[in-house]
Formats: C-alpha cells, sequence, structure tokens
C-alpha cells in the first residue's frame, strides 16, 4: 500500500526527461526497497533467461555496456524498481534481471510488455512501444533516451548483429553495435537518420538543417548521437522563436 501511494506521488512529478534526475525521489525508493521485500512484487514475473551464444572475446557479446550485472533501476507494471541488477540483451532486446544480486544467478528476462523504462549506467532506456503510438504499427522496442521537451524528443534505438566463428572446431560468436535515431514529434515516432529525414520532419526549417548537417558533418561520423542532440536543440531553438514572434 504505502509502494502504492509513494509512486502515485512522484509520478505527477515526472516528464519524458526526467528519470534518473530526481535524486530526492530516487532516494526515497531506494530506501523502501531497503525496508520491504520485493520478491513478491510485479517485478519478478519473467521467464528463465539462457544465453546460448558462447563469445569468442568478452568484449563482443550481445549486451550494453558490459555482460555483468549493473545495479539499475526500472519502472515495471507502472511501479519504480530502485537498486535492482539488470543487464540489457541488445540481440533480442530483452531486460535480464538478477534475483540474487550481481552474481547473476538464476536471471530471468522480464515480460517486456510490462517494462516501461529502465536506467543502466546512467543511461535511460524507454520501451517506445508501450509509451507511445509508432508508425506503421512497427515495433521499435527499447530505446535510449538522448533529448527532449514538451515539443519533441530524440531518441536511439541500438542493436547487435551476430557473426559466427569457427576456432578448433568449436563455434563461437561476435557481436557488433548498429544504431538508428527516432524523433518523437506530434504524437508519433520518425526515423531521423540523416538530412532528408530531419527536412521531411521540419520543412519550414530545412536550411537551417542543410547548414547544421554541412558544417557539423565531421561530428556526424565520430559522434552521431552529440551531433543530432546539437541539431534538437538548435530546432528546439527556432521552434521557440517561431512561437515567439507569432
Amino acid at each position: 500500500m504505502l509502494r502504492t501511494v509513494l509512486v502515485g506521488i512522484c509520478i505527477l512529478f515526472q516528464t519524458s526527461q526526467a528519470f534518473g534526475q530526481h535524486i530526492d525521489q530516487n532516494a526515497i525508493y531506494d530506501w523502501y526497497d531497503e525496508k520491504t521485500n520485493p520478491a513478491s512484487s510485479t517485478l519478478y514475473n519473467g521467464v528463465q533467461y539462457i544465453n546460448e551464444f558462447v563469445v569468442f572475446k568478452d568484449t563482443l557479446h550481445q549486451f550494453y555496456n558490459t555482460n555483468k550485472f549493473e545495479k539499475g533501476r526500472v519502472v515495471c507494471d507502472n511501479k519504480y524498481f530502485g537498486s535492482v541488477f539488470l543487464k540489457y540483451d541488445l540481440y533480442n532486446d530483452d531486460l535480464i534481471l538478477a534475483p540474487s544480486g550481481s552474481s547473476g544467478s538464476f536471471p530471468f528476462k522480464l515480460l517486456k510488455s510490462n517494462v516501461g523504462s529502465f536506467e543502466l549506467n546512467e543511461t535511460r532506456f524507454v520501451n517506445v512501444d508501450k509509451l507511445k503510438k509508432v508508425g506503421d504499427n512497427q515495433k521499435v522496442g527499447f530505446c535510449e533516451f538522448i533529448w527532449g521537451n514538451n515539443k519533441f524528443e530524440l531518441y536511439k534505438k541500438s542493436w547487435k548483429v551476430k557473426k559466427e566463428i569457427t576456432v578448433k572446431n568449436r563455434r563461437f560468436y561476435e557481436f557488433s553495435e548498429k544504431g538508428r535515431f527516432y524523433v518523437y514529434f506530434k504524437e508519433n515516432f520518425y526515423p531521423a537518420d540523416d538530412k532528408t529525414d530531419w527536412v521531411s520532419l521540419f520543412p519550414e526549417h530545412k536550411e537551417t538543417i542543410r547548414a547544421f548537417f554541412k558544417d557539423a558533418r565531421k561530428q556526424l561520423k565520430t559522434n552521431p548521437a552529440k551531433f543530432y542532440e546539437r541539431l534538437s536543440n538548435l530546432i528546439n531553438t527556432k521552434l521557440i522563436e517561431e512561437q515567439t514572434n507569432a
């Protein structure tokens, strides 16, 4: 009952970019988890996770950031859980939980339909299929929240592809990461991977967009997430100016 009250209070103050930024809120939740046993909660509801892939090099795994379980936070079935041990399988787009802690014993994958968002390594991920409509019934799954406000939001979808190799007649796998960007704008998600996509979204600012792609093209190659974050800020400034001058 107390848990429900705490969730209800904090949801009133959450915004689309607020996850992980309200330190006092997280402290309250973490304190509550320490004082109660969450094992009977809706969080512990999923199926056993078995990793079928053996990698030849530990660094070429299919997980986000590390193949070890890390302490994170998750919103599951509209309830917040802090200080849980998670890892994110980018190949299968599954969030894995270890009930026993960092040892990783008895892991299971959470039901994706129950997971609203989670945080790992100070990075927030959102189940965009659950929160918002995606055009053409396309399933996107978990996306990293990059930037956003009440006008539009920028997300990055990352995944990994596998390559099979044979070493001394044994089969191993190597994984490499791919990614693309999406913008949530006017109640829908749109691809935002190139200049054409952005001009289609914001045609009234096509000259600004074209100039930015030309001037910052080196950063687009070296750090595309930062490039699109800067572009989002620029477009946002233009939208504010439009609103002010209207």
